[in-house]
């Protein structure tokens, strides 16, 4: 039974860590415990509470360094408990996930409801329809392995010299990171190159990196990119929560192809430690009684660095796209518990583009990763922004299918 248990706590630390949902985040982060408040918990607490449990669990493990390497193992390692635990899996039936979605949305929302009616279904079918070839490169993310992608053309007739780079969220399906740039995309007549996490699914190496080292292979992909579709090739980049970071990241890329011409990032964190430290202060105050915060992460972040050769620090959104040279249109909701719009803020301020934009999206939208389903709102904005880069990024035929 505490084998069982001990997997349960490591599983909701890292969720803790990751989404900020539950107080039980500390659990397997390298804490110290407070042995008087410890005791105390112990005593108070019924035979089979979780309090009781809990302690009983945190009290019995000695190394901080065990306890740091359980948690590092379950944020980032491809085979830990959250691999099939956690994120947005390909649903059974897309439709009724999708439509749970939708219903999140407030009532300033309902125009946006009433288009997401007619969208679903079309997508659901391009999904099913459309041709998807399965692209990979040899990364320089992870040396002596392939990195992999699906590349879905606008047109099986003629192809199309714009293609929207697509980042990977944490854990999430590609099945939805594909649904959301077709949603997008598909009608302003873009290519689109979903790009595998490594670390995910059938992505390289067996760590996930939060974009630190995927960074690296995008201006392969985009070369890649630029030799399939032909002279006069333009990219823009894309991608939700992970998947944004990510592209941030690679903005700021001294050697990216100068045919990438904008950035649209949704929901990405600034600082992946400020991340967590903010999860620690927000979320942790039930544990925090009887773990030391400030031990959690060091634990976990010493960890990081021994199995993967970087810190949490240096997963740094908000750092790289100090270097971009791209226009970029910065996306959050105010009602997302996991990555506050203050995190979008922190970007958005660093970016040196003239053309930058910010758009925080008010009310109730659904929280994290959540403003797509405000579709109507959504891809509007995402084309008014793009027509101020260039306006040969929306060409004169794209029309609303929906």
């Amino acid at each position: 039974m505490k084998k069982f248990w001990s997997k349960v706590l490591i599983f909701v630390a890292a969720i803790g860590l990751m989404g900020g949902f539950s107080y039980q985040v500390f659990a397997s982060s390298g804490a110290t415990i407070k042995q008087s408040q410890y005791t105390a918990l112990s005593a108070s607490a019924g035979s089979n509470s979780w309090q009781t449990i809990l302690a009983d669990l945190l009290g019995s493990t000695k190394s901080v360094s065990a306890l740091g390497q359980a948690a590092n193992q379950a944020i980032f390692d491809r085979n830990s408990v959250l691999a099939s635990s956690m994120g947005t899996p390909d649903p059974s039936n897309p439709k009724s996930w999708a439509d749970s979605k939708i219903s999140q949305l407030g009532p300033e929302y309902n125009q946006d409801k009433k288009f997401d009616k007619k969208m679903v279904p079309q997508i659901i079918n391009w999904m099913k329809t459309l041709p998807q070839k399965n692209w990979t490169i040899s990364s320089v993310a992870v040396p002596g392995e392939k990195g992999r992608a699906t590349f879905i053309p606008a047109s099986s007739k003629k192809a199309s010299k714009l293609t929207v780079i697509v980042g990977q969220g944490y854990r999430t399906s590609s099945q939805l990171q594909k649904a959301s740039a077709l949603m997008i995309f598909h009608e302003l007549g873009y290519n689109v190159l979903a790009v595998t996490a490594n670390g995910q699914e059938k992505g390289a190496g067996n760590y996930i990196n939060f974009g630190y080292k995927d960074k690296n292979d995008w201006p392969i992909w985009i070369n890649k990119v630029n030799k399939y579709t032909g002279k006069g090739s333009k990219q823009v980049l894309y991608g939700q929560s992970m998947g944004g970071a990510v592209a941030n990241q690679a903005a700021g890329l001294s050697d990216l192809p100068k045919s990438v011409k904008a950035v649209i990032s949704d929901c990405s964190f600034s600082n992946l430690k400020e991340l967590f430290s903010n999860f620690s202060q927000t979320k942790g105050s039930v544990v925090s009684s009887f773990i030391n915060i400030d031990e959690v992460l060091n634990s976990l972040d010493d960890n990081l660095y021994n199995s993967q050769g970087f810190h949490l620090s240096d997963v740094s959104p908000m750092d790289l796209v100090k270097n971009s040279k791209l226009p970029e249109l910065v996306i959050a909701t105010q009602d997302d518990q996991l990555i506050p719009a203050s995190e979008s803020q922190e970007i958005y301020n660093n970016i040196p583009s003239s053309k930058k934009q910010l758009w925080i999206l008010q009310g109730k939208v659904g929280g994290h990763a959540s403003a797509p389903f405000a579709a109507y709102k959504y891809i509007t904005h995402v084309k008014t922004f793009l027509k101020s880069v260039d306006k040969t990024l929306v060409p004169k035929k794209a029309t609303n299918p929906y």
